[in-house]
């Protein structure tokens, strides 16, 4: 990749898996994106290990990448690759469907209002999206539920020895 080729952005962003939240990159690691093939390149991340075995697709070879905390295939690693793809070798090339990401300094609302760059592929907001939104929402609530019905049964657990 040429000098000219260095990807900027003008604000700080983080890269979580889409499914469990995890940060697995930020934007000072960001290496180049593809807006067809809807990926972004990073030379550094956090959280993603990569498969031991080498898939072989398209002329490319490359291990899946997957996010460490909940198992979720997140992009590739390629190990070789053909021409068009050279300077995707040995970085971490994540789709941006299987993540999400917010600006650092901003809250829901400054997103929503935020015009996108067409210059650079950003993966997509859970807030441009409501059913997904809505869907994580339901999750997470289902999640803090069964936490509070364990917690109820061992304080229950606890009373009762204490009433021995």
């Amino acid at each position: 990749m040429a000098d000219d080729d260095v990807v900027e952005v003008p604000f700080p962003v983080v890269f979580q898996c889409r499914v469990c939240r995890a940060i697995v990159a930020d934007s000072t690691s960001l290496s180049s994106s593809d807006v067809n093939q809807r990926t972004i390149t990073f030379c550094r991340v956090t959280h993603l290990q990569p498969s031991t075995a080498i898939t072989a697709e398209g002329g490319n070879s490359f291990h899946t990448l997957l996010c460490t905390q909940c198992d979720g295939v997140l992009g590739k690693l390629y190990v070789g690759t053909v021409r068009a793809l050279d300077h995707a070798r040995d970085l971490y090339t994540l789709d941006a469907g299987a993540l999400t990401n917010y600006r650092i300094g901003t809250s829901i609302e400054d997103n929503l209002t935020t015009t996108g760059q067409s210059d650079i592929l950003i993966a997509d907001d859970p807030a441009a999206d409501p059913t997904l939104t809505v869907e994580q929402f339901r999750s997470d609530m289902d999640k803090v539920q069964n936490f509070l019905l364990l917690v109820d049964e061992r304080l229950c657990d606890i009373e009762e020895a204490l009433q021995r």
